[in-house]
């Protein structure tokens, strides 16, 4: 099932249309795993994706959202059938309402050991400033 999360209000609202648009074409669906966090500076997600090369993953921002899609390939071993089988497999997409602090040019994206580590720095415009205190 395909989750859009608001991040900024903690909401979340279950969204089937892709899990049904899958079963049309009869390939299941792969839930990933992902962890966010905001600080006052970025965002910073981690997503667990046994699996998944690179070139099979896409993330995109627009209008505030962060979308990750891909696909997880079946695995085939020379000689051999599957008896047993646990792994997910099938597309998946999964969405996250960042907000218009989101500044995806600086965004940094690293796939190591299945995991995908996102970095996502907000403008600048949003980041805490101090303010200097005169004496008068």
């Amino acid at each position: 099932m395909n989750t859009v999360i608001d991040a900024k209000n903690q909401a979340a609202e279950p969204q089937t249309q892709q899990q049904e648009a899958v079963r049309e074409r009869n390939r299941p669906v792969f839930q990933p795993r992902i962890d966010l966090w905001e600080s006052p500076i970025d965002w910073r997600l981690a997503a667990e994706l046994p699996g998944v090369r690179a070139e099979d993953l896409e993330i995109v921002t627009k209008d505030g959202t962060l979308t990750i899609e891909g696909r997880v390939q079946e695995r085939n071993v020379p000689d051999a059938k599957i008896r047993h089988g646990e792994y997910s497999l099938g597309d998946f997409r999964r969405s996250f309402h960042l907000g218009e602090s989101l500044a995806p040019e600086g965004a940094e994206a690293t796939l190591k050991d299945g995991v995908l580590t996102l970095r996502l720095p907000k403008h600048e415009s949003v980041l805490p400033r101090k303010i200097q205190i005169r004496q008068g």
